[in-house]
């Protein structure tokens, strides 16, 4: 976290500051950036294991990069680019100190793209009046090399564009406090905070949209001009683009549970009540992903309800093909990825050939259930094993690791000293009538992930341990609204 975050900033200015044209003064940003010049050419030049220390920054960028994506700053490998575009192959380090030579080293540097995420970098304050250009400044000056820069993931760009400046003044109700609302720290209230709700309306939900609009969280100037252009870049991605990396993927795979099914679906998936269920299950397994990838490892699991009345049913699994597609295609993807850059045992690249074959015979056994044919001894065996199954696939992971009581913070305001808690506590248990091929139906139960989203004072940033304490103290904070009416306490 520290290498992601610690920057040698681009830009100085006589006028600097929170509030002034840069960050840092001229002296600095010239100190800083000369940093980050001699940084990246040492480490061309030193060496451990016969490794240089590029090659070895190469191989963790790269594997992270597999997972989470590409920094959303400016890396080691910019800063040699601008080097050799300046000196080419003629580079003597004394002449970095020339005032022409750093200043044509700036110029290469100030043509590459300026950060899209603002990471809280130098508490900047806006002075003067928020126009739509606003947050592009702020990006500019936060531009700079970071060792292992954090990276751009779409949740947070979506999360950016949508909370003060970008979306700014509270035009709801007075009497009313939505989530979102939170001071602008001139007198006045703004779009202060974020939602997981807001990601899944872009991801394609019309529940959480709903939901949004209902508790006045879309009740601010310019939300709608931002949400709308945000729906079209999203919404225009292709496939490729869904896939570029683990982190991508895994949301494309969940954007399959956010769609309305049509006809020829049982009718338990189609209602309202069940949307609000996938709602709830995929802002778990999100929560799950950016609470993983705070130390760049993803972790997935796959849930299944069965239950046996006196005269054994067959066993059910949710027939939503395109989620159980996508997520074969997410294993695939993962495993070749991870053998690529050998990094896989022969004990994990079994047990993904293993998860692959799973998930291939539930896509088999939801085509046989969505056309009414009769499921075969050998399926509903298969059914019967499943958690036995998952949990040899599993053998030998540490118990940590299983847990499902989590938690990540995704926005933090500095000005009200309050950060947004994402969390997920221990599974909920839910029971759903199945249909059979004879027309009959019978119960299922089988766990669903339980979420969480409060505000939290950013002085006491929550780690999983103490959310999980927090869960047996009379502190624990309530389920979202809109997903109690689901919950029965009987």
């Amino acid at each position: 976290m520290w290498y992601g975050r610690m920057a040698f900033l681009l830009k100085g200015s006589e006028n600097w500051g929170p509030a002034g044209e840069a960050l840092v003064s001229v002296q600095d940003a010239r100190i800083q950036t000369l940093q980050a010049f001699l940084l990246a050419t040492s480490l061309k030049n030193v060496y451990l294991n016969e490794r240089t220390g590029l090659e070895i920054w190469d191989r963790l960028y790269t594997v992270t990069a597999f997972y989470v994506g590409l920094a959303d700053d400016l890396t080691p490998y910019d800063y040699l680019w601008a080097l050799d575009q300046v000196f080419g192959s003629n580079l003597v380090l004394s002449e970095l100190t020339n005032a022409n030579n750093l200043f044509a080293l700036k110029t290469e540097l100030a043509l590459l793209p300026s950060p899209k995420i603002y990471g809280g970098t130098g508490n900047i304050l806006l002075d003067g009046p928020i126009i739509s250009e606003s947050l592009n400044e702020m990006l500019d000056k936060t531009k700079g090399m970071r060792m292992m820069g954090q990276r751009f993931v779409p949740d947070s760009y979506m999360f950016q564009h949508l909370v003060f400046p970008e979306v700014g003044t509270y035009l709801g109700d007075s009497n009313r406090r939505p989530f979102t609302v939170g001071s602008d720290g001139m007198g006045g209230f703004c779009r202060a905070y974020v939602r997981g709700l807001d990601l899944m309306a872009l991801l394609g939900s019309r529940e959480a949209l709903k939901i949004l609009i209902d508790q006045g969280d879309t009740d601010y100037w310019n939300f709608w001009q931002r949400f709308g252009e945000l729906k079209d870049e999203f919404d225009a991605l292709s496939k490729t683009d869904w896939n570029r990396n683990l982190y991508w993927s895994w949301l494309y795979t969940l954007k399959s549970l956010l769609s309305g099914l049509p006809e020829g679906y049982p009718n338990f998936v189609r209602t309202e009540v069940w949307q609000r269920h996938h709602l709830n299950t995929v802002l778990a397994s999100w929560t799950q992903l950016r609470h993983d990838t705070i130390l760049y490892g993803e972790q997935v699991s796959v849930v299944v309800g069965v239950i046996g009345p006196p005269a054994p049913p067959p066993g059910y699994v949710e027939p939503i093909p395109v989620f159980w597609g996508r997520l074969l295609s997410l294993t695939r993807m993962t495993s070749r990825g991870l053998d690529d850059l050998n990094l896989l045992t022969p004990v994990a690249r079994q047990r993904f050939t293993e998860l692959e074959e799973l998930l291939q015979q539930i896509l088999e056994i939801i085509a046989k259930q969505l056309t009414n044919e009769q499921l075969s001894s050998e399926d509903r065996e298969f059914i019967k094993a499943l958690p036995m199954t998952l949990d040899s696939i599993i053998t030998g992971a540490e118990d940590i690791a299983l847990k499902t009581t989590l938690v990540a913070d995704v926005l933090t305001n500095p000005l009200e000293e309050q950060v947004v808690e994402e969390a997920v506590s221990k599974v909920d248990l839910i029971v759903v009538a199945c249909p059979m091929p004879d027309g009959k139906a019978f119960l299922a139960v089988g766990p669903v992930l339980s979420y969480y989203e409060f505000k939290h004072p950013m002085s006491d940033r929550l780690t999983d341990e103490s959310w999980r304490q927090m869960l047996d103290s009379p502190n624990k904070p309530e389920r979202p609204k809109w997903y109690a009416p689901l919950m029965r306490h009987d």
